[in-house]
């Protein structure tokens, strides 16, 4: 009798277990720190080659990600348009570059994008930011666009994913 009881029990943790590796909707992966990293110092200096521009470096969020931007001098650059790029240095890093606002992960579009609502953004006036990820740190912000269609993202996008794949192709 207590060799039925025992197998029951067996059979009755494998029918949890089972019950789990079958369930409908997996939790989303947990963000790993990225396999291989550009240092801050470099990538500006790569990022300057490549355009003419030079990056500066906001200091506000330096624990989980250096942010780099054109600065307050040139916002919206007419060439390459309002963004960040962050350079993350953890999995915390990238879990926080990928929520919302109220801590929910964002959901990668199939195009590769996570996109965000902006804080400014209204019903009538929707503003939205897109995050790509470069190789393994880098993650780009563009501000503009729209989740409704890739073909929203202005030119200066496309001249920017242009310049970061780049150098994560030829420096990565």
């Amino acid at each position: 009798m207590a060799r039925v009881i025992g197998l029951l029990a067996i059979w009755g943790a494998a029918a949890v277990l089972a019950g789990c590796a079958w369930s409908s909707k997996p939790p989303p992966p947990k963000p790993q720190a990225p396999k291989h990293s550009f240092k801050t110092g470099r990538f500006i200096a790569l990022f300057r080659h490549a355009t003419g521009k030079t990056l500066e470096v906001d200091s506000s969020s330096a624990t989980l990600s250096d942010a780099l931007s054109l600065g307050t001098n040139d916002p919206n650059d007419p060439r390459y348009g309002a963004f960040v790029i962050y350079l993350t240095k953890s999995g915390a890093g990238v879990q926080n570059l990928l929520t919302d606002k109220d801590q929910r992960p964002l959901t990668k579009s199939k195009d590769g994008f996570w996109w965000d609502q902006q804080a400014l953004s209204t019903d009538a006036h929707p503003l939205w930011q897109a995050t790509k990820q470069y190789g393994g740190n880098i993650f780009l912000t563009f501000f503009g666009g729209n989740p409704a269609s890739r073909n929203s993202l202005p030119v200066s996008y496309v001249r920017l994913n242009r310049v970061l794949a780049g150098i994560v192709k030829r420096y990565g």
